[in-house]
């Protein structure tokens, strides 16, 4: 099994998403002013790349035989149990995981969700959904 291990950062000063080309692993994230993103392995309904960061979209949907309610949720890896998982804590964008948060396993979403932007680059988004 191949697995493709891709990166992307956000420039802090510059405000720009950008791909991470032949960077060596030890210099990942050494920048001053670079936040750097991984590569889920995973893509959404339109075939899109998933990373850490990007804001999704889903409608309602049942999994393994539970309902899953419409939403819109950030990527964010969950460290304690090694694995991706939707952040629907809107407003917890830029803080460490809170395992009181609201969240959905990746895998619960992401056959049905798509990629409707970044909390870098479209923050609005999330603001708007923890609005409605």
């Amino acid at each position: 099994m191949n697995r493709e291990i891709k990166f992307r950062a956000w420039d802090t000063e510059q405000e720009s998403m950008y791909p991470l080309i032949s960077v060596p692993v030890s210099e990942l994230g050494k920048r001053k002013n670079e936040i750097v993103m991984q590569f889920t392995g995973l893509k959404d309904k339109n075939g899109k790349d998933v990373y850490e960061g990007d804001i999704l979209k889903w409608p309602v949907d049942v999994v393994e035989d539970r309902q899953i309610d419409a939403g819109t949720g950030f990527v964010k890896f969950h460290p304690k149990y090694g694995r991706w998982d939707i952040n629907c804590a809107l407003y917890q964008a830029h803080k460490p995981y809170d395992e009181q948060s609201t969240f959905h396993t990746i895998n619960d979403v992401i056959y049905s969700g798509e990629v409707i932007g970044n909390i870098f680059e479209n923050p609005e988004l999330l603001t708007a959904e923890k609005e409605k």
